[in-house]
């Protein structure tokens, strides 16, 4: 039962700092691109886009 406690509590302790994390590099700079360099990595690394764009 011991153990399953401390991985319970590992994997909580581990979701909420990464989700912390998150959120300062999201306030800092962004974790987010835009829609029109989304569009140009969609074509350059798939050579297709997701969505008709135009």
């Amino acid at each position: 039962m011991g153990e399953l406690i401390a991985v319970s509590v590992t994997c909580i302790y581990a979701f909420i700092i990464t989700w912390v994390l998150a959120k300062v590099m999201d306030l800092i700079m962004g974790i987010r691109v835009t829609d029109e360099v989304e569009e140009d990595l969609d074509f350059s690394i798939h050579g297709e886009t997701a969505y008709d764009y135009r």
